[in-house]
């Protein structure tokens, strides 16, 4: 059967690659290291009892009971902005999907 190829607006598409250098790529970077921090933030208050438990292990460090309550409220903040933080990453992905062919959907007629 006849299958209709689709054609490509080159006003559309250099209009639309110089909007995206100028303005969208900066607020990308910054949403991706926005992200990729919380994800480090959390990984490192899920961690900390475990390092505080080693340091005490090797014998590096005295046995305080406030550090410990600390780095056990630190591992539940970690605990409880896991699902959070998923949840940030999922549609933050999911948008960027959405711009992509937003974009394609544009530049294609």
């Amino acid at each position: 059967m006849y299958q209709e190829t689709k054609r490509i607006n080159y006003i559309v598409l250099i209009s639309l690659l110089c909007f995206n250098f100028i303005f969208i790529t900066g607020v990308a970077i910054g949403i991706v290291a926005l992200i990729a921090s919380l994800w480090i933030v959390i990984a490192s208050f899920i961690a900390s009892p475990l390092a505080l438990l080693s340091l005490i292990a090797l014998d590096l460090q005295s046995f305080v009971w406030w550090e410990f309550i600390g780095s056990i409220v630190l591992f539940a903040i970690g605990i409880f902005l896991y699902p959070i933080a998923k949840k940030m990453t999922t549609l933050t992905a999911k948008a960027a999907i959405l711009y992509i062919k937003m974009n394609q959907q544009a530049i294609y007629y």
